[in-house]
């Protein structure tokens, strides 16, 4: 997931591609620590788990299952934009946007 982050706190712009291991390093005072809790507090608005909702599960006489992923992944923007409306309604300073699978 890739966030921009946009005069919040002592950022005044930067770019983050969350990974298996994401390290933030740089000089005291910069932003680190901020960014970590932007991160964090907008993890904290995503689902657990993302129900998914479609219909295109089709399942076959040798008990396999197919699926649309192009739904499926529809899906997960969607739960993914309403994290980000949630967090934008709680009160931050700045702006912190979510452009990963959008």
């Amino acid at each position: 997931m890739k966030f921009e982050l946009e005069n919040y706190g002592p950022i005044s712009n930067a770019t983050v591609e969350l990974g298996d291991l994401t390290i933030i390093c740089g000089r005291n005072n910069t932003g680190k620590t901020c960014i970590a809790y932007a991160i964090y507090d907008f993890i904290k608005f995503l689902p657990g788990n993302v129900v998914f909702r479609t219909n295109s599960f089709k399942s076959d006489d040798q008990n396999s299952c197919r699926f649309d992923l192009n739904s499926l992944l529809d899906e997960a923007k969607e739960a993914t934009k309403k994290a980000c409306v949630n967090f934008a309604k709680s009160n931050h300073a700045g702006e912190l946007k979510c452009v990963g699978l959008l």
